[in-house]
């Protein structure tokens, strides 16, 4: 597990579903702070309209990973390191 502490956070999808075909519990985005990395692996629109809310919850520094390029890198703090595909 490298010391890491995952969290999977996703709305749309059903939570039951998540625990049965991946073993995974969902967590609430507005339980999620002093994180040092997020990762936006799949971007609903929830995710993008609300992204400049959810990267709040990054550590001073942190790294956001946007996997599919959802947002414009002008749109992440400064000080955040941003990866993109």
């Amino acid at each position: 597990s490298f010391g890491i502490h995952a969290q999977v956070a996703d709305p749309v999808a059903l939570a039951d579903h998540v625990r049965h075909e991946y073993g995974l519990k969902l967590a609430a985005i507005e339980d999620m702070h002093d994180l040092d990395a997020i990762v936006l692996a799949v971007p609903h629109r929830v995710f993008v309209t609300q992204a400049a809310s959810i990267l709040k919850r990054l550590k001073r520094n942190g790294i956001f990973i946007d996997v599919k390029s959802a947002l414009s890198p002008a749109s992440v703090p400064v000080g955040t390191t941003y990866w993109s595909l």
